[in-house]
């Protein structure tokens, strides 16, 4: 994910990961059986695997900011 980041860019992961985690969040509350449940786990795990990188490049650059 954080080479795909650095080609795409953070703005479309941020979107795409908060779009896809809330979406599924949404749909757990409905989730009949516990095969859905596990199988909107695994896309949450996947939406957050997008987020992950766009919030350690914010943090590196906060830090490289505030460290010059």
């Amino acid at each position: 994910m954080g080479r795909l980041y650095d080609m795409i860019g953070g703005k479309w992961f941020l979107v795409l990961g908060f779009a896809v985690f809330s979406t599924s969040m949404f749909l757990l509350t409905s989730a009949a059986s516990f095969v859905s449940v596990v199988a909107l786990a695994l896309i949450m795990g996947c939406a957050y695997a997008t987020l992950l990188p766009f919030w350690n490049a914010l943090m590196a650059r906060d830090i490289y900011l505030r460290a010059r």
